[in-house]
């Protein structure tokens, strides 16, 4: 599924464009009316192994980068990384921070509540190009996320464009 001209993902099925300011004000979401929530877009798809879900998220503004690689794996495990488990109300389970082609690759397990009140094992990468933040979660219906590996490798196996 090519997602803009920087991502295209790899899905099983077709996937539905969500309303992302309509589901952040059914969540009560306190950042609801935030200028970058209200431009975002989502993407959602489902299949006997997992949900799978790409949020695209426009920067607003400039952004700067710390350009020592040790210092962006330092913000990435101590800030970053973390403030994304708490924003998603999760325990951190394991991180990694890989680069292609030039950018920097988040890949985050880590378990939170289902909808259900079930805990879950959750996976979310994370990248930006150009001028907007990439979100992909996969979600497997195990709980676990061992009987989708293959599922999860794949759909986290992104092709960019043009970095």
């Amino acid at each position: 599924m090519k997602i803009d001209s920087h991502l295209q993902v790899r899905v099983p099925m077709a996937t539905q464009e969500m309303d992302v300011p309509a589901t952040m004000a059914a969540a009560h979401a306190p950042n609801q009316r935030d200028p970058q929530i209200q431009a975002a877009r989502a993407f959602r798809g489902e299949d006997a192994a997992a949900t799978y879900v790409v949020i695209i998220v426009p920067f607003s503004g400039v952004t700067q980068m710390l350009a020592e690689a040790a210092a962006r794996l330092d913000y990435y495990k101590n800030r970053l990384i973390p403030m994304l488990v708490t924003k998603a109300r999760g325990e951190l389970l394991a991180q990694s921070v890989s680069t292609k082609r030039g950018l920097d690759i988040l890949t985050i397990k880590f378990r939170a509540l289902s909808g259900a009140g079930v805990p879950v094992v959750k996976y979310m990468r994370v990248l930006s190009v150009g001028t907007a933040i990439y979100e992909l979660f996969f979600t497997p219906k195990d709980g676990t996320g061992q009987n989708c590996v293959a599922q999860r490798e794949q759909f986290f196996e992104t092709l960019l464009i043009t970095p």
